[in-house]
């Protein structure tokens, strides 16, 4: 199976300044991006997908606003920056389509990102790089009439191809290379109408700055496991409780850093949530 798509915007962005340097800027385009994919079926519970997309990302896009900056990508004098993906992957039912395996790769790439040429006064072009080369693992579905499996793993390389003297090379910020998800339920015969769970949350560290000689102040976002687990419980066949611990162990984890590294949010501490679901 074949499958394609274009698609054309017209874009017209305007910002006005009132600030002590008032300014109107101003910037229209037209912008054509587009996908191509392709699946094969070698089974009838199975198939093997291709995908290859482009999309644009015009200045002020990110934040509906233009900048006068010249190093700023929403400069109205920058073209769009450019997006591609590639991917392939394939997805299988097993277990008579009672469980879904799926597998990909991929690689993400962004251009055009303004860079000093490194003269005085510096002028910027739009050659900046950046690329992102994954892996992603997922296995969702009942492996039992009793047991439940939800369980995703991904594995990010990300780089800057080109960039500033002291980011080439380097990684992208907050991306880690390694998350994996768990999350298991199983309803007890014994007692029916009883369901326990439980599961598993990881993140790898994260660089804070893509500076490749970075010193000062928390260089990376420390790795980090969090359990949950719950329990649930049918009054009826319309009335349930179920009850939700989150951080079951009572982790202490950074969820995110600021820029300066001088800054973090933590991670909830443990807590409980007693949930009465009611169905008609």
């Amino acid at each position: 199976m074949l499958n394609a798509g274009a698609r054309i915007d017209r874009y017209k962005t305007e910002t006005e300044s009132n600030s002590a340097t008032a300014a109107h800027l101003e910037t229209d385009d037209n912008l054509i991006s587009w996908k191509l994919g392709a699946v094969f079926k070698p089974a009838t519970n199975g198939s093997i997908y291709a995908g290859w997309s482009v999309s644009y990302q015009p200045p002020g896009g990110s934040n509906n606003g233009l900048s006068a900056a010249a190093n700023n990508a929403a400069n109205p004098d920058f073209e769009a920056q450019k997006g591609t993906n590639v991917e392939l992957g394939t997805k299988w039912e097993l277990f008579d389509n009672r469980v879904s395996a799926t597998a990909s790769i991929y690689r993400s790439e962004n251009k055009g990102e303004p860079l000093s040429d490194g003269n005085t006064p510096p002028n910027y072009i739009q050659i900046g790089k950046r690329r992102v080369d994954g892996i992603e693992l997922g296995l969702v579905g009942q492996i039992t009439p009793n047991l439940n499996v939800s369980t995703g793993f991904a594995y990010m390389d990300s780089k800057i191809v080109t960039g500033a003297a002291n980011q080439q090379g380097g990684v992208i910020v907050f991306s880690p290379k390694v998350t994996f998800t768990s999350w298991l339920t199983y309803k007890l015969p014994a007692v029916p109408g009883l369901t326990i769970g439980g599961g598993a949350r990881y993140v790898d560290t994260a660089a804070r700055s893509s500076n490749v000689s970075v010193t000062s102040n928390l260089v990376t976002v420390p790795d980090y496991w969090v359990a949950d687990a719950m329990a649930s419980y049918d009054l009826t066949k319309n009335l349930s409780l179920q009850l939700n611990i989150y951080n079951l162990f009572d982790k202490n984890y950074y969820t995110s850093v600021n820029s300066g590294g001088s800054r973090y949010t933590p991670g909830q501490e443990r807590n409980a949530l007693l949930t009465a679901n009611l169905k008609f």
